[in-house]
């Protein structure tokens, strides 16, 4: 019996040293690898605020109605101008044209959660049936672009919004272009300055 003792006592001091030196092993292996890993680097080339867009000027073209807007991304505002003719730019350069028709009206009342005229509050459908099936005045349309102007600064805009527009549309402005502005789209919304 003595010797059944000895023999399972060296074999459990054997596994133990055994154990030890694995985990002692395996404890500096490891500790050599996480040294050669470089958690702390200093990256310059990562901005530590958000950075602000450069202003644009879009002119938009929704049927025979173009509408100029300069995006102020510096002072947070948008000047919208109904063009008259196409000699006036009111100074301003176009640096993008985005023509649509006027189902992408409806699609943009519809992310301004609907808007209201004449104490009506009206659906993107029931405002697209409006502008093709009834001849509408340049004041209406005037008032559907500053309720969905509002609409847009309460509701918010989204990235996907942005890319359902680029790629429902004939537009020289791409996705990656203007993919920052979605987050400062709500703000100049809500300091809109509607020209004439």
């Amino acid at each position: 019996m003595r010797k059944k003792a000895k023999s399972f006592l060296k074999l459990g001091v054997f596994l133990v040293c055994f154990g030890l030196v694995i985990f002692t092993c395996g404890y500096f292996y490891l500790d050599n690898r996480f040294q050669k890993t470089t958690v702390n680097d200093s990256v310059e080339s990562v901005p530590y605020y958000t950075q602000i867009p450069d202003n644009k000027t879009i002119l938009l073209s929704v049927c025979q109605d173009e509408i100029l807007l300069n995006l102020n991304f510096s002072e947070e505002i948008i000047n919208m101008i109904f063009l008259e003719s196409d000699a006036e730019n009111y100074g301003h350069s176009v640096d993008f044209k985005i023509s649509f028709d006027y189902e992408m009206v409806g699609y943009l009342v519809d992310v301004a959660g609907g808007i209201e005229f004449e104490n009506l509050r009206y659906t993107g459908v029931q405002i697209t049936e409006m502008l093709e099936y009834s001849e509408q005045n340049i004041a209406f349309k005037k008032t559907v672009t500053q309720n969905i102007i509002k609409g847009i600064a309460n509701n918010g805009f989204t990235k996907e919004n942005l890319l359902y527009i680029i790629e429902n549309s004939e537009t020289n402005l791409g996705f990656a272009e203007c993919f920052y502005w979605v987050d400062f789209i709500p703000k100049l919304c809500r300091f809109a300055r509607f020209v004439n």
